[in-house]
């Protein structure tokens, strides 16, 4: 059995040491990575796809946040609002997170000075809501 353990743990941290290694970019690859910033789509598949996200999805979502009390989860939170209870669900939180992750992607293809503004208000609210030592989870700072 010692043996086994003597043998496989080299070789697992060999096959753990390349598998960590950094990919180096070939120079003479033809292909190369650029920012996703700097790619324009303007396919008729793909392109409609997008600009409904930034004008329908993304509004629509943020919206959705407000109505189902997500966004007063974190003004609670921050003691900015009175209310008895927060929204079902414990997780909620991370809905606006992720929906601020999408519309930030958004605004790096297309600028929206409006979205931005809103934007930067919820991540302010966010950032009221945290605790002095960084900890944010609405449910527990409300209480």
């Amino acid at each position: 059995m010692k043996k086994t353990y003597v043998f496989l743990l080299p070789l697992s941290l060999g096959v753990l040491a390349e598998a960590t290694a950094q990919v180096k970019l070939k120079s003479d690859y033809p292909i190369q990575p650029v920012a996703f910033t700097q790619v324009m789509v303007k396919d008729n598949f793909w392109a409609p796809k997008i600009r409904t996200n930034a004008e329908v999805t993304i509004p629509y979502t943020l919206d959705q946040c407000k109505r189902t009390g997500r966004i007063d989860n974190f003004l609670v939170a921050a003691g900015k609002k009175k209310a008895d209870k927060l929204t079902e669900f414990t997780f909620d939180d991370t809905d606006l997170y992720k929906i601020i992750e999408g519309a930030s992607y958004g605004l790096q293809v297309k600028k929206n000075p409006g979205l931005e503004r809103y934007l930067d208000t919820l991540i302010n609210i966010i950032g009221d809501a945290q605790e002095p030592d960084g900890y944010l989870y609405t449910f527990r700072t409300a209480k």
